[in-house]
């Protein structure tokens, strides 16, 4: 048995070069579903297994891009604190806009 094989650097999949592709997915499973639901990082880091420190990266992004809004902020069902539910729906975010393009 070779002396790499249980160190997860010794494999292509964890090479920096590798991973902008796995993080690209996840923005995109992370965007499509707050698209059909409206829900909190936490909520939806409980769907999807994606680290919630993530997610919290990826909504700073669409923010900044006019992608993402805060609908509200309530007591979230997975933490019971308050946050923010979040959606990425452009028809929601239109109506919030004012009707304005």
């Amino acid at each position: 048995m070779a002396k790499h094989q249980n160190n997860p650097r010794a494999h292509n999949k964890y090479k920096a070069n590798n991973l902008k592709g796995y993080f690209d997915s996840q923005m995109e499973v992370f965007t499509h579903y707050l698209t059909e639901h409206t829900a909190t990082c936490a909520m939806v880091s409980a769907e999807t297994g994606i680290p919630e420190k993530n997610l919290t990266r990826y909504k700073k992004e669409l923010e900044d891009k006019g992608l993402l809004r805060v609908l509200f902020v309530a007591t979230c069902k997975h933490t019971r604190f308050k946050a923010g539910y979040l959606t990425t729906n452009p028809e929601i975010i239109q109506s919030l806009k004012g009707g304005k393009k």
